[in-house]
């Protein structure tokens, strides 16, 4: 009871400021705006996503022959991804979970020796009639030997969404201007490590019935809530007004959004924890931030910047949260428990390490 009794006064101590908090859900506000109008023709031919097509064969060739297809048409070649499977069920079930758009195996007939006939079976979602990997399936097809054997039943209740696969440019800066805002919250999680140290209060917390820990958890929730809820308020804004698409199910953005303003306020009582000038702290954040986004992809999609940039991506928090969140909305085929696993990590991380260096201080 202790430690939620530190958290409600810290929180109600960090809301005390509405003048502030006020300006901070405003001013995403207003960027969202801004970027998403005047960025919209950038975006627009993002409406159709890259799709992904999943290969078997028992022969490499069948399958590098297809690929080499691909590559050498510019209708097909930045727009269709390829992921070769061990096994015909992997494939499959990639289409029912929607990891891929579409299975498809080539095969080398029995009754015709020759290596350049190929038979094509084909396993694919709802929509896959009106989709870029029917039309290179086909365009394959009449480019030689090939044959279409047969296209297995229709994974049932399992769209393509061909129209809504990526947001629009308003939809896309609601996600990356989000997780910068939170990230500039993370004089939070300063706060709550020097506060005592400038108001002299290191006896009085000795002589309080709760441990180091147990205060430090309580002040971590406090904060945790304070950005859970201003985020809360610009997701719920910019979905009813902007008409954002956060998802089917709002309630599944509650894990990453409490998660990433964990990880925010464990940074930021981090570096109160090991850095004593407040101010070399808010340059600190002021240069990061701005890094983190930029390699995120946060101020312009990851597709127009270069390959040493993306190579990076992985170092920013905001790169995981955005594919998270992305993944929630648009049903992105990707694999989101290592992007849960590096913000899990690294928050918990962060956080030992100021409780460790809160002790030795104390």
């Amino acid at each position: 009871m202790n430690v939620l009794r530190v958290a409600f006064y810290t929180a109600k101590r960090q809301l005390k400021n509405k003048s502030s908090i006020i300006s901070v859900v405003f001013f995403t506000l207003l960027l969202i705006l801004v970027l998403g109008n005047s960025l919209k023709l950038i975006y627009e031919p993002m409406s159709f996503d890259k799709q992904s097509i999943c290969i078997y064969s028992n022969n490499q060739r069948n399958i590098n022959d297809f690929k080499n297809f691909l590559n050498n048409n510019d209708a097909y070649k930045d727009r269709i991804k390829v992921v070769e499977v061990k096994a015909r069920k992997i494939g499959i079930d990639n289409v029912k979970k929607r990891i891929n758009d579409a299975y498809m195996e080539l095969e080398n007939p029995k009754v015709i020796p020759s290596a350049s006939v190929k038979n094509i079976y084909i396993y694919y979602s709802n929509d896959f009639e009106v989709s870029i990997i029917k039309n290179a399936i086909d365009s394959y097809k009449y480019s030689g030997n090939v044959n279409i054997k047969d296209r297995s039943d229709v994974v049932q209740n399992n769209p393509l969404n061909l129209q809504n696969k990526r947001p629009n440019s308003t939809g896309y800066y609601a996600v990356t201007m989000l997780l910068m805002i939170m990230l500039y919250c993370a004089p939070y999680g300063v706060d709550i490590v020097t506060e005592d140290k400038n108001r002299n209060m290191i006896g009085r917390i000795k002589s309080l019935p709760i441990s180091r820990t147990k205060l430090m958890i309580g002040k971590v929730l406090g904060s945790v809530s304070v950005i859970f809820s201003l985020a809360t308020c610009i997701i719920i804004f910019s979905k009813f007004v902007y008409k954002v698409n956060w998802g089917t199910n709002i309630i599944n953005l509650i894990p990453i959004i409490l998660l990433f303003s964990f990880f925010t306020v464990s940074l930021g009582a981090f570096m109160g924890s090991v850095i004593k000038d407040a101010v070399i702290i808010h340059y600190i954040i002021n240069l990061i931030v701005p890094f983190f986004t930029f390699i995120s992809g946060g101020y312009i999609g990851n597709m127009f910047l270069g390959d040493s940039i993306n190579n990076i991506s992985f170092l920013s928090p905001s790169y995981a949260a955005k594919n998270i969140i992305l993944k929630n909305a648009y049903g992105y085929g990707m694999y989101v428990s290592g992007f849960y696993i590096e913000l899990i990590v690294a928050s918990i991380l962060l956080f030992l390490i100021t409780i460790v260096l809160g002790r030795r201080k104390a």
